[in-house]
């Protein structure tokens, strides 16, 4: 049975009217005794019969912590309460009061006679904080009381710093790894953060960084490894504040792009990236193409298409094979390689190539008929274009020129025109062709003979009869 201590001497009667004997409970430094007594017995008798033990009504040392105190920054008073040595700890409710209007707590105590609540101090003032232990059936009341100094509030910011760039924005790579580093600056620049509350970093959902600063290590890195998966996604760092320092907060944007591809044309067993592939290439003669692309998918997906300015194209049917272009112009010819990305995570991409195309040869003719003729006779002249090879006829026109010329266009590769010429003599006549996008120029020449007309011979004198 237990009591709390300090009760008072109680006396009853038993019952007994014939011995006249009364029963009194006597408690005496914590100890109940049950006595029988008889008025008339100058001395108390003890039966010693019945004596239970109660806890002794021992003081009590009540404790009180605060750390420092930062203006309206939630802060931990812890109070303990202590006893009689190797006994039970106190029990019971510590109560926790403040002056100037702020608000207290009441508190258990715990199994080892402690007890903690968290307040926040508006002002920076001092402050007087007052823990009051109610005590128990072992302990005795106590209580302590201590004062704060709450000191000003001091702000904190953080920053991002070397957030990844692609070009200049902040970009990384499907897959790829992020690795930046997250500063949090308070108002004496190194504060005295409490190193068991992290800055929190939530990157887009992708992952967490649980960063605990100190004063010694205001800047820490953050690092994760990202999804195969493109998009826009934000960082957001998050610091909630200690009983010194504010919280603050700072966000960033980045994007994760997709792969940026590289082509290169094959073509003779050599790689050719947006330059020229060497050798002179022939006319309407078919050159298999394929392509390399770097920083692409594996396996390789998508289209490539190779277009030619000056001919015929293709599209290969698998990004490993070969396809055929023609040629059907000479010169310098471009062949552009587009590529069509058959995968979210990687970017098309184009490769222009030259190509040095040869022209087919030709040979001018030009012939007068007739070959002499008098000063302002006409004459017609003929020219014909032929190819040294095979193909299309050549196109275009002829310039005569001599003391009279013309212009002629061909069909089927030859024309006509009809001259004149003043002067008598020799001249010579000249045929140029000066080429199309196929043939090459070529020229040809032939002599024209203008001379006097023949003189006419003087008519015989007719003979006269003498009358």
């Amino acid at each position: 049975m237990r009591l709390r201590c300090q009760l008072p001497i109680i006396t009853y009667g038993v019952g007994v009217p014939s011995s006249h004997w009364h029963r009194q409970i006597r408690y005496n430094d914590g100890e109940m005794k049950i006595y029988d007594i008889h008025p008339r017995l100058v001395l108390w008798i003890s039966l010693g019969a019945i004596s239970v033990l109660l806890s002794a009504c021992m003081p009590s040392t009540s404790v009180i912590n605060i750390g420092a105190v930062g203006q309206n920054r939630p802060a931990v008073v812890s109070v303990s309460v202590s006893g009689k040595a190797n006994t039970a700890s106190p029990t019971g409710t510590m109560t926790i009061t403040v002056n100037n209007g702020v608000t207290g707590c009441s508190v258990p105590l715990d199994a080892s006679g402690n007890a903690s609540c968290t307040i926040t101090f508006p002002q920076a003032i001092q402050y007087t904080v007052k823990a009051a232990y109610g005590g128990d059936n072992r302990y005795k009341a106590s209580q302590v009381s201590q004062t704060v100094n709450v000191q000003a509030d001091r702000p904190t910011s953080i920053s991002f710093i070397n957030m990844p760039t692609l070009n200049g924005v902040p970009q990384v790579n499907p897959g790829g790894e992020l690795d930046f580093q997250v500063k949090l600056i308070g108002a004496d620049t190194q504060p005295a953060i409490d190193p068991t509350i992290p800055v929190k970093v939530d990157i887009g959902g992708l992952g967490l960084c649980m960063l605990n600063m100190t004063s010694q290590k205001i800047l820490q890195d953050c690092k994760i490894t990202l999804p195969k998966s493109v998009g826009t996604f934000i960082v957001i760092a998050n610091f909630p504040g200690d009983n010194l320092y504010g919280p603050s907060n700072a966000s960033a944007s980045f994007d994760i792009t997709p792969f940026v591809t590289s082509l290169s044309v094959l073509y003779g067993g050599g790689s050719y990236k947006d330059g020229t592939v060497p050798g002179v290439f022939d006319l309407n003669t078919p050159y298999p193409l394929g392509i390399k692309i770097e920083n692409g998918p594996d396996p390789l997906v998508g289209t490539v298409s190779f277009i030619v300015g000056g001919g015929t194209g293709c599209t290969l049917s698998s990004l490993t094979s070969t396809c055929d272009v023609i040629f059907t112009s000479g010169g310098t010819q471009k062949v552009i390689a587009s590529y069509s990305s058959g995968s979210p995570l990687y970017n098309g991409g184009l490769s222009t190539v030259t190509f040095g195309v040869g022209f087919t040869a030709t040979v001018t003719t030009i012939t007068t008929s007739p070959a002499t003729v008098e000063p302002g006779q006409p004459t017609f002249v003929t020219v014909n274009v032929v190819n040294s090879g095979t193909g299309n006829l050549p196109t275009g026109s002829v310039n005569v020129t001599g003391p009279s010329g013309c212009t002629i266009t061909l069909v089927n590769g030859t024309g006509t025109c009809t001259l004149s010429f003043k002067s008598i003599g020799n001249p010579t006549i000249k045929a140029d062709y000066p080429g199309d996008s196929t043939h090459s120029a070529s020229s040809g020449t032939t002599v024209q003979h203008i001379n006097l007309p023949e003189p006419t011979a003087a008519p015989e004198p007719t003979a006269t009869s003498a009358p």
